[in-house]
């Protein structure tokens, strides 16, 4: 799927409270609305869970006193989709405002509490939002505007500091269009020179915990940029293939189909069909998962105790989900000065070192012996994968292709890749590579100084190279290194 990269999508909500239930309004918002969501009185409950959210950028910084109910006061997060926040370049927090950096554009969440924040303090906060492009909160005022505004106007002297910002700064009070909807206490202010528009999403529907009938949702124009690619990998249950009985699920749906490639000897068309009936098995047996980032890692004491690789990859990953490897990654104080984002800074880095010229191997003349691949071998090297590998966005992991070995599947795929030693050729899609960029130091800041690339390749890649290296085995030219 394309999405258009000529708008960004800002949403703003009210939460009172931080439930289960509005985390996961959250989630399915930034799945498929929004790019950043401010996340307004959340009291930060369970803030050790939620901080831990791949989705999570930054809050607040909690109250020193907590209210009369004992509970923290306040609390904004912000959140961002997985694309949207690596494009966050720096961020600044107080008590009462989150403001992030993109590109020269700069974007304010706030949230002025009814009784406890001086008006003198309040306009101290506004003053220093002057430079940002926008501004969403809930300020707990009602403006002058029977067609916009709901209820009466107040409090005056809050209506004064905002229209005295409004008269000296280039800011414009955003109002929602083509909608009965109104404003309550939850406003958007734009810095003038931008193109936006403003929603008021009803909440009903979010199945959320609040008393607010509104979130905000403010789409502003970027200016026409190209459309960039976004695709949802689909991730399976592939614990649950070792339960009883499903690998006999698994079996006898791959029964009922006889050939998947049709006729094709195309290895681009082949790879493709074999992956669809592959996905459409585990879609149909196992289920597809979308994997919690909010809840801390358990790891049980035969974990603890166990020594094998295994072992202590499994805690590795459990760790991984509590570290600071999820922190937003920004640019160096050098790619900052000229305003480059960090992905674009490093995506120049990996294209610097591990980028190169394709170029065409000169053919190969005369008879040319190759004896295909069995069965036999393909399944002997599948079960010599690692079972706690990653797969990659073709969703096929490797647990899948040990439970399949004896299925129809394995021959298929033998089938493809005799078909690709004959042809000397690969399809496309098994080039791709997923790239994580890990940090070296975790005490340090996250930037392109600090950061080691990975790659998770498909397993289908990952067979055949096995199955190439042992045919080259012996050979006397394979044991010089390729580099």
């Amino acid at each position: 799927m394309l999405r258009p990269d000529m708008s960004l999508r800002i949403g703003y909500m009210n939460v009172r409270g931080l439930s289960r239930a509005s985390w996961e309004a959250c989630h399915r918002l930034l799945d498929h609305r929004l790019d950043y969501l401010f996340v307004a009185e959340t009291w930060f409950k369970d803030h050790d869970t939620y901080c831990q959210d791949r989705r999570f950028i930054a809050s607040t910084t909690p109250p020193k006193t907590k209210n009369l109910q004992g509970r923290q006061r306040g609390g904004i997060y912000l959140l961002g989709s997985h694309q949207a926040r690596s494009r966050v370049e720096r961020v600044q927090v107080t008590e009462h405002s989150i403001v992030f950096r993109r590109g020269k554009q700069s974007f304010a969440g706030i949230y002025f509490p009814p009784t406890s924040l001086k008006i003198e303090d309040l306009a101290r906060i506004l003053d220093s939002l002057r430079r940002a492009t926008v501004i969403l909160g809930d300020i707990n005022t009602r403006f002058k505007d029977p067609v916009h505004q709901d209820r009466e106007p107040g409090p005056p002297e809050r209506v004064h500091v905002f229209t005295q910002f409004l008269s000296t700064t280039l800011h414009q009070h955003l109002k929602p269009r083509h909608t009965k909807r109104k404003l309550t206490t939850n406003h958007s202010f734009i810095h003038a020179g931008s193109t936006a528009t403003l929603q008021l999403m009803d909440n009903s529907p979010l199945k959320m915990d609040t008393d607010h009938r509104n979130t905000l949702l403010l789409t502003l124009d970027q200016g026409g940029r190209d459309t960039i690619p976004t695709k949802t990998i689909k991730r399976f249950r592939v614990g649950q293939l070792s339960k009883p009985g499903i690998s006999g699920q698994v079996a006898a749906r791959i029964k009922q189909h006889t050939q998947v490639f049709d006729g094709s000897r195309d290895v681009e068309i082949m790879n493709a069909k074999l992956v669809a009936f592959c996905q459409q098995v585990q879609e149909e047996t196992i289920g597809q998962t979308s994997p919690t980032r909010d809840q801390a890692p358990r790891v049980s004491r035969h974990e603890h105790q166990s020594p094998t690789m295994a072992g202590s990859i499994r805690l590795y990953k459990q760790a991984s989900q509590a570290s600071d490897e999820n922190n937003v990654i920004f640019p160096t104080p050098a790619a900052h000065s000229q305003g480059v984002d960090a992905a674009t800074e490093n995506l120049a880095i990996l294209k610097q070192h591990w980028s190169g010229t394709p170029f065409q191997e000169p053919a190969v003349h005369g008879p040319q012996d190759i004896t295909p691949w069995t069965q036999e071998q393909v399944v002997a090297e599948i079960e010599t994968q690692e079972a706690d590998k990653s797969c990659s966005a073709n969703s096929i992991h490797i647990q899948f292709l040990k439970t399949v070995k004896d299925t129809a599947i394995v021959a298929w795929l033998r089938d493809l890749y005799n078909e690709c030693l004959r042809q000397g050729t690969t399809p496309r899609a098994w080039n791709q590579s997923e790239i994580h960029l890990l940090s070296k130091d975790v005490s340090q800041r996250r930037d392109a100084h600090n950061l080691r690339p990975i790659s998770i390749i498909c397993i289908f890649r990952k067979v055949f190279e096995r199955l190439l290296l042992l045919r080259f085995q012996g050979q006397p030219w394979a044991q010089f290194h390729p580099a």
